[in-house]
């Protein structure tokens, strides 16, 4: 009768602590990774698109004030260099935006 109040309580929480159901099988992990890398392409590819978008409108937007800006100059550049400079800046903008998306590649 004199039962050891440890063991009883050890007792407890080894039963408290053991799994009562069957844990998930490979193939469930397989189909939840399987959705989860589906549904990053997906995003992937909207972000893409939504960049490449905002990159055509704002060259739209550049080269119709572009004319603009170069007639308040009061003197003539070859802004040939300028969009060089801007492609270059987009391009470098995607890269940090897609940066953690770079990693997986």
């Amino acid at each position: 009768m004199n039962e050891n109040p440890e063991s009883g309580s050890k007792a407890m929480l080894e039963s408290l602590l053991q799994y009562h159901r069957e844990l998930a099988g490979c193939e469930f992990v397989r189909r939840i990774m399987a959705r989860v890398e589906r549904a990053s392409r997906t995003r992937l590819r909207v972000l893409g698109v939504a960049a490449v978008t905002g990159l055509v409108f704002a060259g739209i937007g550049a080269s119709l004030l572009l004319p603009e800006l170069t007639g308040t100059l009061s003197f003539q550049l070859d802004f040939g260099w300028l969009d060089s400079l801007a492609i270059a800046g987009g391009l470098a903008a995607l890269v940090w935006i897609f940066n953690d998306e770079f990693e997986g590649i």
